[in-house]
């Protein structure tokens, strides 16, 4: 277990350190990608701090988790199709271009 529980700590700090650099520099936007990093990585970064019992850090990295996964359900609800019943049709970029 001990060799599981580092190789979530290196993969963990990976996945958020290279989420983290490719959003500062502006080469992935703030979506599913970015989002996915930080969970991911503050997930398995959450396990190993557990398993060494560094407290302060698993408490940081659950609320991390927490943030991520509530950003990645708001970009998923703000995708989904509006109720359009009582909204008149907003025409699409296509229609606008032909």
């Amino acid at each position: 277990m001990d060799q599981v529980a580092e190789i979530c700590g290196r993969v963990g700090a990976v996945a958020v350190l290279v989420g983290y650099a490719l959003f500062s520099l502006g080469w992935i936007p703030n979506g599913y990608l970015f989002q996915g990093a930080n969970w991911a990585g503050s997930t398995a970064l959450g396990f190993h701090a557990f398993h060494i019992e560094s407290w302060p850090s698993v408490t940081i990295n659950i609320c991390w988790s927490i943030i991520s996964a509530a950003a990645m359900v708001r970009l998923y609800l703000r995708r989904r199709p509006a109720d359009t019943e009582d909204v008149a049709e907003v025409p699409s970029a296509e229609r606008l271009i032909r």
